[in-house]
């Protein structure tokens, strides 16, 4: 007796094992197969429900690539280390993922002094990505400056100027409105320098003023040498400087000292001239001038002893950002940036900090928010996996998708100061895409094989990005079944690395737009909530601005998951070996769809007791449930399994009674026999035997 029960139970165990086996094979090749079609969410999940000690190297550089490729380095990182602890040769392209992966979420210096010391192999492969032969008993004094100034690299297709117009003195903050670039400067002609009041005592450089100049296409023309040609309301006797100009012309918000009515600077308590945030109107000759409706309205930034100035409005106008010292609970730095909503009538709203992702503990200034609502700000602070390459270095921040400060890199950063960007976009017949200014104190340096030479204290500098060929993606995704756009959908466009570039909602229309490289091979992957996915390859075109149009259908998962009939021996409830591989489709299903909750019903013949097929149906859905559990499927997604007997037969038994052949009689009671699997909150199912019971 103890003989047939230890046999009983080994017989038990290996039929367990196996089956638990068969749930990790299952992850695997599920997992693979989702990830083949760029489906990382699923294939992450499936993955990573695969026990650790039965995860091998290749599931763990899987689930690196499925998070470098949807950007979350961090994660990445650490699958790609798991990896190459496993296999350590012939693995250059996840070394090379890994430490591009280290660089975005960590300080560039940081990595690098990481990696000579623990991982030589890697850095080896990361200088030759960045064209630098290293040899791991042999590094150059020099790698830390080569590989992260490298990492900072900007686009390469860009034209950069000094302008003419920039002085011996300080020039900078350009803002372009219509044809004219606005910008201050601490010029001043030359016989009216000496014995000048409104000259900086330590260097006798003039107070800032705002002065204009005409843009052309090829040239820009200093309106003219007096300030007093901008206005001679604004220009007074205290700095000013950074301008925002409203879409409509009307407004100027600026930053600026305060002068009493004789013209003189004005002092707070403390003896200090702040700067206060101000407004101008333009008046019936096209000059700007500040009324007492302005001053009113700006009463509100009236923060005594400390100055408030930057201004920058957003795409629509409707906010208004700025920088301050001022000691607000929430502030986080030296200088912060701040928006307040503007509401009727020139009215604000509650003051906001823009938040420890943006504002460091350093300074942060000269924000600029462009017509694609990113906006770019000057820091000398610290942030995750980006390199700062001066004192003040350019940065942006795309307010859309909130990813994370990016610097802008060269050749719009250097060792010094670079500030006071602003960026516009370009008509579609130009061979630019964008252009735009920025002010730095860097020195006399070389751009693409050309000096450009510094003229001054700050000087204002040009940019030009040149077009990139591109191409327009429009379609749309609709149901497969009924033919109706989904207004709820996701498209994803994906490069043929595998990498995620863009990911967008369709339109209320079930519509997408999507701009992409000439010459270049993308899959699109239009996804949704309880719907299969449709993932089509394209090759776009040579020709600019060419439109392709793409109609994506996705198939909704139907109510009633179907599989082949589970054929149960007669009065029994066990799922026989050969019976497993039918309800493979359904384990699929759901392992890769954790958010689906299901319901089993289990139907019996109406041959034998009704009592005993009532019972005998709960132990087959009992059965069908423990199975499913056994491949990992979580409880939770089963809500229950219930057996119905012989109550809700496919043919009733009166209907088998008038077939004529056993054949025929024995295959409606088999069709009785049957596993339904109904998806949670489906409106359209029906229940079969209501429908089909003749």
């Amino acid at each position: 007796m103890k003989s047939l029960i230890k046999i009983i139970s080994v017989t038990i165990l290996l039929l367990f094992k196996s089956s638990l086996m068969f749930g990790q094979q299952t992850r695997v090749e599920l997992g693979d197969k989702y990830f083949d079609q760029f489906a990382y969410k699923k294939a992450i999940a499936l993955y990573e429900g695969i026990p650790e000690g039965k995860k091998d190297w290749r599931v763990f550089a899987n689930l690196g690539d499925c998070y470098y490729n949807t950007s979350q380095p961090e994660k990445a990182v650490h699958y790609y280390k798991e990896a190459l602890n496993r296999k350590a040769f012939n693995m250059d392209r996840y070394r090379l993922k890994k430490a591009l992966s280290m660089l975005s979420v960590d300080d560039c210096v940081a990595v690098i002094d990481e990696l000579v010391t623990d991982d030589k192999m890697t850095l080896k492969v990361l200088g030759s990505y960045f064209g630098m032969e290293i040899k791991p008993n042999n590094i150059p004094d020099d790698i830390r400056l080569r590989i992260c100034k490298n990492s900072n690299k900007s686009e390469s297709e860009i034209d950069l100027k000094n302008l003419e117009i920039n002085s011996k003195y300080s020039d900078f903050g350009g803002f372009l409105y219509m044809d004219t670039l606005y910008f201050a400067s601490a010029r001043k002609k030359a016989n009216k320098r000496k014995h000048n009041k409104k000259l900086y005592k330590w260097n006798e450089h003039s107070f800032l003023d705002f002065y204009g100049a005409v843009v052309y296409t090829d040239s820009i023309k200093l309106i003219a040498e007096d300030s007093s040609r901008v206005s001679d309301k604004i220009n007074n006797a205290a700095h000013q400087a950074s301008i925002a100009i409203t879409n409509d012309g009307k407004y100027m918000y600026f930053s600026g000292g305060e002068v009493k009515e004789n013209n003189k600077l004005k002092y707070n308590k403390q003896g200090v001239s702040t700067l206060k945030l101000q407004r101008a109107s333009l008046d019936q000759n096209n000059k700007w001038t500040i009324t007492d409706e302005d001053k009113k309205v700006m009463e509100f930034f009236n923060f005594e002893n400390y100055s408030v100035g930057s201004p920058a409005l957003s795409p629509d106008n409707n906010r208004l950002y700025f920088v301050s010292c001022a000691p607000f609970p929430e502030a986080q730095g030296q200088t912060d940036i701040y928006y307040t909503d503007i509401g009727q009538e020139g009215s604000f709203g509650p003051i906001v900090n823009l938040g420890e992702e943006i504002n460091s503990p350093g300074r942060e200034m000269f924000p600029f928010i462009s017509e694609d609502n990113i906006l770019y700000f000057s820091s000398d602070g610290v942030y995750d996996g980006e390199y700062r390459m001066g004192l003040l270095d350019i940065y942006y921040y795309d307010l859309n998708k909130e990813d994370g400060v990016k610097s802008l890199g060269e050749p719009y950063n250097s060792r010094k100061d670079d500030f006071a960007y602003f960026v516009q976009s370009i008509s579609e017949d130009s061979i630019y895409s964008k252009q735009g200014y920025f002010s730095s104190n860097r020195e006399t340096f070389v751009y693409l094989g050309d000096t450009i030479k510094t003229k001054g204290d700050d000087d204002i500098y040009s940019f030009s990005v040149k077009r990139k060929c591109s191409q327009t993606i429009q379609g749309t995704i609709a149901d497969l079944k009924t033919g109706d756009y989904l207004d709820d959908a996701i498209v994803e466009l994906i490069d043929s690395d595998g990498m995620i570039l863009d990911t967008l909602k369709v339109s209320s229309t079930g519509s997408f737009k999507i701009k992409v490289n000439c010459d270049e091979t993308f899959s699109l992957r239009g996804s949704k909530t309880r719907y299969d996915d449709d993932l089509k390859t394209i090759n776009s075109g040579s020709e600019t601005s060419t439109n392709k149009l793409v109609n994506l259908q996705i198939r909704p998962y139907p109510c009633e998951v179907k599989v082949e009939p589970i054929e149960f021996e007669l009065n029994k409830y066990d799922i026989r070996p050969e019976e497993e591989k039918k309800l493979r489709p359904l384990v699929d299903l759901l392992l890769a769809n954790r958010d689906l909750r299901i319901y089993i019903e289990s139907h019996t013949d109406s041959v034998g007791n009704i009592i005993n097929n009532l019972k005998l149906s709960q132990k087959r859905a009992e059965a069908t449930r423990f199975y499913l559990i056994q491949q990992e499927v979580y409880e939770g997604q089963i809500l229950s399994a219930t057996g119905l007997g012989e109550s809700c037969p496919l043919y009733s038994t009166s209907y088998i009674n008038t077939l004529t052949t056993e054949e025929e009689k024995k295959e409606a009671h088999n069709k009785n026999r049957r596993s339904i699997f109904i998806l949670e909150d489906c409106e359209d199912y029906a229940s079969d035997c209501k429908e089909n019971n003749p």
